[in-house]
């Protein structure tokens, strides 16, 4: 039977969506009468261009959306295009118009759009961290329920944002053909990545961990390129090829049989973090960016390919965020060579010390015992060169032998044990 590791946090910290600009475009063109060709040609181009303002400067659709709330009807739509074409909880909904009322909706959501060859992309990102800072909501609910707040505030902010535009173009019989035609439109979205983190219990102290994962080297950095920072005690792993993912599947014997592509390493698109968490006995896994649908795709061990559209996230298995970031942490250390790891004696040198609280000289003394217990073959000449008193050298010889029978515990790499307690608690 599997052994669950004890879960501290988690949570996603953002999630963009990517869609063709085009097909709000083509929204426009459905819906604008075209009675006069020359005035409809004129009102698209209209509309068209307050589409790509309000996408590129978030503070005038602001303006807008705001106007339009304090028209009970704008509600009793939303509330409709809620029930009729995605179906989230009143609670979800109460929140959305909450954001705007307060004036937040665009301190946690963000729109723009962005060219790429011949194409505009409009580029959705919910920043959840935000969310938790301005929600009415529980923490433990907006965590829980993150994926939902993603898809329901993307939608109903498409579906205002168009409605303000085309509010004097719409009939009252065209109405739900146009929200449709709108929850159409969102749903055509692609996940275009994501930004998560995961904190658990580890049975040792985080910078004993640390100290024995500063040793590990990676195997190439074609694939994986590793930076550390002494200071904080954090490590971060820039990862230049995704297909590392798809090898782990390969090794537990469920991954598709791929051909791999060729290596991308001019840039570093994805950047996995561990740092210490909220207690000295916590580890922190930090999925800053993972980008790209091949990442996910490969994340995922689908395909290159792994399409998730905001109506599908919580079917597609992104609520298992723990677990996932294990298997990315597993697959990251698949590509790292560990040859240099020595076990850590930083909990019982941390003992050692901790009985020489209140005591004089404590620097110099245990700078000595140190020397000595550690260095094995310049005992005698430290002895005989700093220790010329007795009563002293026996002082210090009594540390001695009782640091190294303490450090004698620590022959078995934390690190090694952890890897192992991960590989036997993960289940994905």
């Amino acid at each position: 039977m599997r052994r669950r590791v004890k879960v501290i946090d988690r949570s996603y910290t953002n999630i963009p969506f990517v869609t063709y600009h085009n097909n709000y475009e083509k929204v426009i063109d459905k819906f604008t009468p075209s009675k006069d060709n020359l005035q409809y040609k004129y009102k698209c181009k209209l509309y068209k261009c307050k589409l790509y303002e309000y996408l590129s400067n978030n503070s005038l659709f602001e303006s807008e959306i705001n106007n339009l709330l304090s028209n009970k009807v704008t509600r009793k739509y939303l509330t409709y295009y809620n029930k009729c074409f995605t179906g989230y909880d009143d609670i979800i909904i109460k929140e959305f118009i909450n954001c705007l009322k307060k004036g937040t909706y665009y301190k946690i959501v963000n729109f723009k759009v962005k060219k790429k060859g011949i194409y505009n992309y409009i580029i959705y990102n919910i920043n959840i961290e935000k969310l938790l800072k301005y929600s009415n909501q529980r923490s433990y609910i907006v965590k829980d329920r993150a994926l939902e707040f993603a898809g329901a505030f993307y939608h109903f902010g498409m579906f205002l944002l168009m409605y303000s535009i085309m509010i004097d173009e719409l009939s009252s019989n065209q109405l739900e053909l146009f929200m449709n035609s709108i929850a159409q439109k969102v749903n055509l979205s692609l996940l275009g990545g994501f930004g998560a983190y995961f904190e658990m219990e580890i049975p040792v102290h985080y910078s004993q961990l640390y100290e024995e994962l500063s040793s590990i080297r990676t195997e190439n950095e074609d694939k994986l390129f590793i930076t550390f920072n002494p200071e904080n005690e954090t490590m971060e792993f820039k990862i230049r090829d995704s297909y590392i993912f798809f090898e782990r599947y390969k090794y537990e014997g469920i991954g598709y049989e791929q051909k791999e592509k060729p290596i991308c390493n001019n840039k570093y698109s994805n950047s996995f973090r561990i740092t210490k968490g909220k207690t000295d006995k916590s580890i922190k896994f930090i999925y800053k960016q993972a980008s790209g649908q091949e990442t996910l795709g490969r994340i995922f061990g689908i395909d290159e390919e792994y399409i998730i559209h905001p109506n599908t996230l919580y079917d597609s298995g992104l609520y298992f965020i723990n677990d996932m970031l294990l298997f990315c942490f597993r697959a990251i250390m698949d590509k790292c060579n560990f040859d240099g790891i020595k076990p850590s004696k930083y909990t019982a040198i941390d003992e050692f010390i901790k009985s020489f609280k209140g005591k004089r000289y404590i620097t110099e003394t245990l700078i000595v015992i140190a020397l000595i217990a550690f260095n094995p073959e310049s005992e005698e000449d430290i002895i005989k060169k700093y220790l010329i008193n007795k009563e002293q050298r026996d002082k210090i010889l009594n540390e001695v032998k009782r640091l190294r029978k303490l450090s004698k515990g620590e022959n078995t790499s934390s690190f090694v044990y952890f890897l192992k307690q991960v590989g036997e608690s993960y289940v994905w």
